[in-house]
């Protein structure tokens, strides 16, 4: 999603919004693997447009988003899924949704 603002319009550039992306795991790190890989995918595919921060252990900031279960992922503070490691696409296709993307 482009953001421009009337002196980006002006000099003729354009801004992205930052979406932050969250990761709980539980300690020890249980399916580390499998979470770096769709942490590496989220980069590959949003690179800069994304903000990424992984919490290890279900941390206070867990309980926030009502996260009860690890692994969990939050865009923008809203809890996309807990309790299981999604498959790339499906974490891709929810944080298109989630920034209104087609």
């Amino acid at each position: 999603m482009k953001q421009t603002g009337r002196r980006g319009r002006e000099r003729g550039l354009k801004f992205s919004m930052v979406t932050k992306f969250e990761v709980f795991t539980c300690q020890p790190l249980c399916y580390w693997g499998k979470i770096l890989t769709l942490i590496e995918e989220v980069k590959r595919k949003y690179g800069s447009e994304v903000e990424i921060e992984v919490h290890r252990g279900l941390a206070q900031e867990a309980s926030r988003y009502g996260v009860k279960v690890s692994p969990a992922f939050v865009v923008d503070g809203k809890l996309l899924l807990s309790g299981r490691i999604p498959q790339p696409e499906e974490l891709l296709l929810a944080i298109q949704a989630r920034k209104g993307e087609k």
